[in-house]
């Protein structure tokens, strides 16, 4: 789609506009939400006048969602409040410019990305935090509640399809990735509680079966983890 132009007299009418609807919904009168295409005229008026046509600095849609809206769920990650109603409002901003098309972006899709990334540096770190310190069934459990607690999250503000991959990453950062070392600390444990390490096992491939699937699931790989631990130990 090739974007209309905007002159700069009808651009400040779109800005008077924009500022008014946004101060009565700020002030809790009943007004209508901003569409997609009001989203879009008032971001392609910015651009034109007041973003510097430099090929090298980001699309202001690329920009906006990395460092603003990301930066919010790792803070939530860390255990702070965030808004999620205007989260979940920006979320679907993206969505309405994905499924208009224009200019050939799709912004939700961009959006999921940045979340995805992040979310695999986070597990990433944790994953080598916990192992050295964390008996075999603590750091399962750990598991267990960081599956639990991203799907409660991405609930409120990421559409299915994307709570879906947020826990398939979560998965391979915090057991796939990690399988052999988790293999090798419960055979050096030795403890014979093996009884409730695979309790503690099948919660997790429990959870992930209902959180869709992969060519290999979460519950095959845990029964041949057991399989291994078991056999030797």
């Amino acid at each position: 789609m090739i974007p209309k132009y905007i002159s700069l007299d009808e651009g400040m009418i779109i800005m008077d506009e924009a500022i008014t609807k946004a101060k009565k919904i700020i002030e809790g009168y009943p007004e209508t939400k901003f569409s997609g295409e009001e989203y879009q005229r008032f971001f392609e008026y910015l651009d034109r006048f007041f973003i510097p046509q430099n090929g090298e600095l980001e699309s202001l849609h690329v920009k906006f969602g990395s460092v603003q809206f990301s930066m919010q769920i790792c803070q939530e990650r860390e255990g702070l409040q965030i808004d999620y109603i205007l989260l979940k409002n920006v979320v679907d901003m993206f969505v309405e410019f994905g499924d208009s098309d224009y200019g050939g972006s799709n912004y939700y899709r961009d959006f999921e990305m940045i979340v995805l990334a992040d979310n695999s540096n986070y597990y990433s770190r944790l994953a080598s935090e916990w192992l050295p310190f964390d008996s075999s069934t603590e750091y399962i459990n750990k598991v267990f509640w960081c599956l639990n607690r991203e799907k409660q999250s991405a609930s409120h503000y990421l559409h299915p399809g994307s709570e879906a991959m947020i826990l398939q990453n979560v998965r391979y950062h915090l057991l796939h990735k990690v399988a052999n070392k988790l293999i090798e600390k419960k055979q050096a444990e030795n403890s014979g509680l093996v009884t409730d390490h695979q309790e503690m096992l099948s919660k997790c491939a429990g959870m992930s079966l209902q959180e869709g699937s992969s060519s290999t699931s979460s519950e095959e790989w845990l029964s041949k983890l057991m399989e291994s631990s078991t056999r030797i130990g």
